[in-house]
């Protein structure tokens, strides 16, 4: 019984560790901050976040990892375009 609490626990821990890091990958940000968001919500270190991130949750949501990027990538073009295009202006005399 307690073994299946622990497992339960550590699939919930993942899960919310995913969360973050994939929030962090749609807004451009730095694993490194995902890490310490995750370590302050979870009470671990930011080094054991990175660890269990890179060598297990990762391989897990690699869909959700392309997907965040391309997201990111539609953001920031779409902010691009929004700002509108290069205007010149020219000082002839």
């Amino acid at each position: 019984m307690r073994q299946r609490n622990n497992e339960m626990l550590l699939h919930e821990n993942d899960a919310i560790l995913a969360g973050i890091v994939l929030k962090h990958i749609r807004q451009g940000s730095y694993e490194l901050k995902a890490f310490s968001e995750a370590a302050e919500r979870l009470g671990s270190s930011i080094s054991a976040c990175s660890f269990r991130w890179n060598c297990v949750v990762r391989a897990e949501h690699e869909e959700a990892i392309d997907a965040a990027k391309a997201e990111r990538l539609q953001q920031r073009n779409s902010m691009r375009n929004k700002s509108g295009s290069l205007i010149l202006i020219s000082n002839r005399g």
